[in-house]
Formats: C-alpha cells, sequence, structure tokens
C-alpha cells in the first residue's frame, strides 16, 4: 500500500491521533507497575494496604486507557466520510449506524444477491460497477436453474430492467492491443470497444530490455495443437483436467519469449484447470529451493487472475478428446476474462478439433486467422 493511500486507512489515523501518545504512557506506567511489583516480591513480603493501592492504580490506568480507545475510535469514525468495507462487513453495527449519501459497489457481478443488498441499505443512491460479460460468483448449487439460483447477480437483475439512462458502458480500453481486443468486443460488447491510441498498437518491443530476437511480433496467436495426440488427463478425485502435452509445448514457447528479454514479472501463463496449473508450476519451478528470477512468472487459474493484466499471457486451454467435451470453457465468459488479461501479446495454446465443435471457439479461430494469429504447432 502506497503512503499516500496508508495515511488515509483507519488503522493509520487511529494511531496518529492526539490522544494515542497518553495510551503509550499509560500502558509505560502499566509496565513500570509490574515491575516494581515484581521488585518488591522478591526482596519482601508486600503489605496489603500496598498491595490494594497498586491494584487500585492498575485498574483506574486501564479504565482510563479504554476510554482513551473509545474517544479515539468515536472521534476517528465519525469524522470519516469514506468507509471501504466488503458486502458482508459493511453489516459491521458501527456501519449500520451510520448513513451514506453514495454507496459504490465494485466488482458488483462478484458478489451474490443477498451480500450485495447489506451495503446498499445505507445508501441514498447506489453505483454498480462490474461487468457481467465475464464470471459471475461460484456458486455450486443451481437446484432452480440460473435465474432461481444465487449465480443470477443483482446486478444483472438491475441490468434487465433498468433503461438505458441508469446504465453506462464503458467503452475507451487502455490494456490491450487492438487486435486483442477486437475478438471480445465483438462476440461481448456490441464491437463497441476502443483502443486508446496510447495501447492500440503498442508492441513488446516497446518495452525496455526486449530485443525481439527470433520474437514472433504477432499480438494474437491461436497456437493449434491439433492431431499432435496431446491427450487430457483427468485428475482423480477433483474432476480437473491437465495436459501434459500441452504443458510441454505452453513452456517452450515461452522460452522464446524469455529468450527475447521479456521479464519473468511481465508473464503469466494461465488455464482454466486448477490440475494444469499445479503441472505447470511444477515444470517451471521444479524442486529448486532457489527458483531465481523465474519465481516473478505468475501461474494461476483463469477466475483467478480475473482483473489482472500482463504483459503477455500464455493460455493453456487442455481440453483434447475425440467426444469434443470442453467442461466449462463451455461458458465464454471464462474465454472473455482469460483473453483480455494480456495487453501487448496473448498466446492461447489448445485442440482447434476438440474447441471448435462450439460455434465460439470456430469463430476465434476464424478471427485468428484473420489477424495473421492462427499457427499449427505442427509447423
Amino acid at each position: 500500500m502506497s503512503e499516500r493511500i496508508r495515511e488515509h486507512t483507519f488503522s493509520y489515523k487511529l494511531a496518529a491521533h492526539p490522544f494515542a501518545k497518553m495510551i503509550e504512557e499509560n500502558e509505560a506506567r502499566l509496565e513500570q507497575i509490574s515491575r516494581q511489583k515484581e521488585r518488591r516480591q522478591v526482596r519482601r513480603v508486600i503489605e496489603w494496604e500496598e498491595r490494594q493501592e497498586m491494584r487500585t492504580e492498575i485498574e483506574q490506568i486501564r479504565k482510563d486507557i479504554r476510554d482513551l480507545r473509545a474517544q479515539i475510535f468515536k472521534q476517528v469514525w465519525n469524522s470519516s466520510d469514506i468507509v471501504v468495507a466488503t458486502h458482508v462487513g459493511a453489516a459491521d453495527p458501527i456501519i449500520k449506524a451510520k448513513s451514506f449519501d453514495w454507496v459504490i459497489i465494485d466488482e458488483a457481478t462478484q458478489g451474490i444477491e443477498p451480500s450485495t443488498w447489506i451495503p446498499m441499505l445505507y445508501a441514498g443512491k447506489v453505483i454498480m460497477a462490474g461487468d457481467h460479460r465475464q464470471l459471475p460468483p461460484t456458486v455450486h448449487s443451481f437446484f432452480k436453474g440460473r435465474e432461481g439460483s444465487l449465480a443470477l447477480t443483482l446486478f444483472e437483475r438491475f441490468y434487465e430492467k433498468l433503461g438505458d439512462d441508469s446504465k453506462i458502458r464503458l467503452e475507451r480500453q487502455y490494456r490491450m492491443h487492438e487486435n486483442i481486443m477486437n475478438f471480445p468486443s465483438k462476440k461481448f460488447y456490441d464491437g463497441k470497444l476502443v483502443a486508446d491510441e496510447r495501447v492500440c498498437c503498442h508492441q513488446l518491443t516497446d518495452l525496455p530490455f526486449v530485443n525481439g530476437k527470433g520474437l514472433d511480433l504477432t499480438p494474437a496467436i491461436f497456437l493449434d495443437t491439433a492431431g499432435l495426440g496431446y491427450e487430457e488427463e483427468g485428475e482423480e478425485g477433483t474432476g480437473s483436467w491437465s495436459n501434459p502435452q500441452e504443458a510441454k509445448r505452453v513452456v517452450r514457447e515461452l522460452d522464446k519469449i524469455l529468450k527475447a528479454g521479456v521479464r519473468p514479472a511481465d508473464i503469466a501463463i494461465i488455464s482454466p484447470y486448477s490440475a494444469q496449473v499445479k503441472l505447470l508450476t511444477g515444470m517451471m519451478m521444479g524442486d529448486s529451493q532457489d527458483p531465481g528470477e523465474i519465481r516473478e512468472l505468475e501461474i494461476d487459474s483463469v477466475d483467478a487472475f480475473q482483473g489482472r493484466e500482463k504483459e503477455v499471457v500464455i493460455v493453456s486451454l487442455v481440453r483434447s478428446n475425440s467426444e469434443g467435451e470442453v467442461g466449462f470453457l463451455a461458458d465464454t465468459r471464462r474465454m472473455n476474462v482469460a483473453i483480455t488479461r494480456a495487453k501487448r501479446k496473448l498466446i492461447l495454446v489448445g485442440d482447434s478439433a476438440t474447441l471448435c465443435r462450439l460455434p465460439f471457439y470456430d469463430d476465434l479461430l476464424k478471427y485468428m486467422e484473420t489477424v495473421g494469429g492462427y499457427q499449427s504447432a505442427w509447423e
């Protein structure tokens, strides 16, 4: 946390309050009395009156400390115009006793409806910020279907029911090269996204230390493993999937990027499946106690990486089978998250023969062809 932000936090203001010094002095006095009592007990038996006098003083000091803390808390809290809390944290009695002109709910599409109502109870007006075209909250029970389950967020209900005067879509983005942006823009945002001029054509070679040696500068690539026999493997007991041969190919692609001078800290490898994340992590880090600079490379699930970004993102899609089973890759919002994490270079590694049974992935490959980003892993 930056110093500029830290000085506005509740804990900092409590510690910086003028009465905090008085608390320190009282606590020091308590420590002094305790040491005096120990020394006297060693030298002689303490008389009842002396013991009672010490006990009374200790009780009074403790009461003074409690009173001072209560005063500090009340003064700082009453002077606070902005409070940051989680949805459930907003149910704290001290927050419930306070009223607010505005409640701003960030990542509103990540909160289940009951918890979202909690902070809204204190609001004169509400702003909900979120993207319902990306991943919803994790809900394990769909016992009445999506419409009747907690997977349908309050944000989505409002989005469907409120008029256009209550909705604003932010259409200028400041992260992705336009060739990375255009496909999700068309599929999820009515083709309305615009890449700011500062990012629309940026390249890896614009970064310091990147020499570009042996580097394919195509911003968006689909590396197709169809026909290579990269078979998926189920992880026992979890229902997750891995693909060892695909993981090895991901490592090869990573090696090219590192040799071109891209820092590990600027790269993420993500996968929809936790089993593949574990496999890739083991391959990268191994048993080394000191993995060096490579430890700054991030390897994580697509879901965990939502809201994040890196200069280079490699996505291991894992699924490869003759039945065309894609599991939760059928929820294309997950792919929207995966694609839109990359700033300057996106590499998708997957089996088109499996994935393209779904029209979404067929369209994705066709788009990659139009931007020169389709590559066969045979090459």
